[in-house]
């Protein structure tokens, strides 16, 4: 089930198999162990013409948990479909703020992780646009 405090963010639509049909992107939480933060995972659904939907893939290890953002609170920052991938993105930390955003593409009947962005900075001596940045593309 989707966590109701993602919201809007949690869910995303656009045409990702290339057949011209909306697809899904969503977060879905599972149930939480007990002082344990519920896992998460991205859940895509690829659409039909008959407005149904088939289920793609359900990815375990892409979507971080609420506790694993540091001081900042939980870490989930978007979920976006744009250019035919979808864009996961990633924000937590404290004094040394961090970011992360993967972006995934279906191709040759699989999903594949096309790329990978991570940044950190200092809050007291530097922004966001002033991170150190990686930024691979694979």
């Amino acid at each position: 089930m989707l966590e109701p405090s993602l919201g809007e963010k949690a869910i995303a639509k656009g045409d990702l198999n290339k057949d011209g049909i909306p697809d899904l992107a969503m977060v879905i939480e599972k149930n939480a162990l007990k002082d344990e933060a519920s896992p998460r995972s991205l859940l895509i659904a690829f659409g039909s013409k008959n407005n149904s939907y088939t289920l793609s893939i359900i990815a375990d290890n892409v979507i971080l948990k609420a506790d694993e953002g540091g001081i900042w609170g939980d870490p989930f920052d978007s979920l976006t479909i744009n250019r035919g991938s979808v864009l996961v993105s990633d924000y937590g930390g404290s004094n040394w703020r961090w970011y992360n955003k993967y972006r995934f593409r279906y191709q040759d009947k699989d999903w594949f992780l096309i790329g990978a962005t991570s940044g950190s900075y200092f809050t007291g001596a530097a922004t966001m646009d002033q991170a150190d940045e990686d930024d691979i593309n694979f």
